[in-house]
């Protein structure tokens, strides 16, 4: 764009100047002509009139200065108003040209603001060209794009807001009409019995909990969320990891007669940089989630630790009552619950997958899950191996 400017520029000062230039030769060459020829012609026919013997030699005298300067004077006179009316035109084309090169293309940029601004987010500038004014075009159609994403993100922000709204409100409602309910049986004496209160109480307690836990995530997830965790990475060996998680799981699981395996593969060291406290957040999501959905007599929960050339893979299946094919993907979404049920508080709030993905996201990560109904899930999750490891 700049040289396009620069060179029209330089044309329009040089081309007029070339063309004074040219014509003021030819307008002196030819007046010279012409005014010599007329000379010659009035000596020539005074020399045959007084029958000089050597008129022709005068012939080629040249015309005296003053007439020739007049000649020259109103000669330049007459072409300076058509040199005048040539640079007008010349400059009016160049005009021309640099409102077609930059004012035309600010105004479709004009009319593209006032259509965002109008929140029409899918106007397009047609423009084709690859100079600075297309780059700008470029970057203003980026610009749309993103905001026309950003609309659509904050669009479902607010939908997503809307549902935790509504979900939260479902999920601390149960809790607490349970804990009133209860609450009001002992103070009417409808528990009349030692043992009677006890259960109520214990009930109440129960309640009181599930809503704390369903509390604490929320607000973890809400970190999450505007990245306010302060992850604290240190180098750890997977297996031995794993090993003392072990023993935690192992002792809660089996005493509701499930079964816990973990399966190593014969990896010896797996170096990976995470943060303790919160891969095992993950973890007892995971297992809490499969522990919820078990229904089997010979229920049991394998943990499996695999590699790949960049990654270890951490995959805890269940053989419970498994997830449809259509619902499978859905269920890392924030509330979401397989059973289309939300009126059994013991299955969980419906956010510990969230909160896993979130949290394996962070470390670099991915989570996924494969189920089969009648048979069981699975779920993995990938970290990223140590550079010494690699």
């Amino acid at each position: 764009m700049k040289k396009k400017i620069l060179m029209s520029y330089i044309i329009l000062i040089i081309v007029p100047y070339l063309l004074f230039s040219i014509a003021g030769f030819f307008i002196m060459h030819e007046v010279r002509q012409d005014i010599n020829q007329e000379f010659r012609q009035d000596i020539n026919q005074e020399f045959r009139q007084s029958n000089f013997e050597e008129r022709g030699t005068s012939s080629y005298r040249l015309a005296p200065k003053g007439v020739f300067e007049s000649r020259i004077r109103d000669r330049f006179l007459r072409t300076g108003a058509l040199s005048f009316i040539l640079y007008t035109v010349i400059h009016l084309i160049f005009i021309s040209y640099v409102i077609r090169l930059i004012i035309k293309p600010l105004g479709e940029m004009k009319t593209a603001v006032n259509a965002i601004k109008d929140n029409k987010l899918d106007y397009e500038i047609d423009y084709k060209g690859k100079d600075e004014i297309g780059e700008v075009f470029l970057a203003f159609d980026e610009m749309r794009q993103q905001l026309k994403k950003s609309k659509l993100i904050q669009k479902q922000y607010e939908q997503n807001r809307k549902n935790l709204i509504a979900n939260i409100s479902h999920d601390l409602k149960t809790p607490i009409t349970s804990i009133k309910g209860y609450a009001d049986g002992i103070i009417d004496k409808v528990a009349n019995t030692p043992e009677k209160i006890e259960k109520y109480s214990r009930t109440i307690r129960a309640k009181a909990q599930s809503m704390d836990s369903l509390i604490n995530e929320l607000v973890m997830l809400s970190k999450l969320d505007v990245d306010k965790i302060d992850f604290k990475y240190e180098e750890v060996n997977l297996v031995e990891y794993l090993k003392d998680c072990f023993e935690e799981w192992h002792y809660i699981i089996e005493s509701d007669n499930m079964l816990l395996s973990v399966e190593f593969n014969d990896i010896k060291e797996a170096k990976v940089s995470i943060d303790r406290e919160h891969i095992k957040r993950v973890m007892n999501n995971i297992i809490g989630n499969a522990v919820n959905y078990l229904n089997k007599t010979n229920s049991k929960i394998e943990i499996i630790l695999m590699q790949n050339s960049l990654e270890y893979i951490l995959t805890i299946k269940d053989n419970g009552k498994g997830i449809s094919k259509g619902k499978i993907e859905y269920i890392f979404d924030r509330f979401y619950r397989a059973d289309d049920s939300r009126n059994n508080p013991t299955e969980g709030s419906g956010i510990g997958l969230t909160i896993a993905k979130e949290i394996v996201e962070a470390h670099g990560g991915k989570i996924w899950a494969e189920s089969d109904l009648g048979i069981g899930t699975s779920i993995s999750f990938s970290l990223r191996k140590t550079e010494e490891t690699i």
